[in-house]
């Protein structure tokens, strides 16, 4: 498995969900996190280090678009009237190879 540093962040909208951002190179790979998951995030991120582990089966988050590099550390208004985010939690996602698919199912 290779490690990716990643962080989560709550975008507040009148849509509200999660963006998991992964740092690959230049890239911030962003997959969405369903906001009615993000429940067992803020447990594991009270009881320690925060780590993501890209299994067969769990949470399915669907890729979107790639993020600017902004965001990686950008909390606050976003543009164009899209709402807020705020950043909820840090640490490491384990994935299998270093190929992002449209869909990956992930455990804490």
């Amino acid at each position: 498995m290779i490690s990716y540093p990643c962080r989560l962040v709550l975008h507040e909208h009148t849509q509200s969900h999660g963006d998991l951002f992964i740092l690959f190179g230049e890239l911030l790979i962003t997959y969405e996190w369903p906001a009615s998951d993000l429940s067992p995030v803020f447990s594991a991120v009270a009881c320690g280090p925060f780590e993501i582990h890209q299994s067969e089966t769990g949470l399915k988050l669907i890729r979107k678009a790639d993020h600017r590099l902004f965001y990686w550390d950008h909390s606050g208004e976003v543009s164009g009237n899209r709402g807020f985010i705020r950043q909820i939690a840090r640490g490491n996602i384990f994935m299998m190879n270093d190929s992002f698919p449209q869909e990956i199912c992930v455990k804490i």
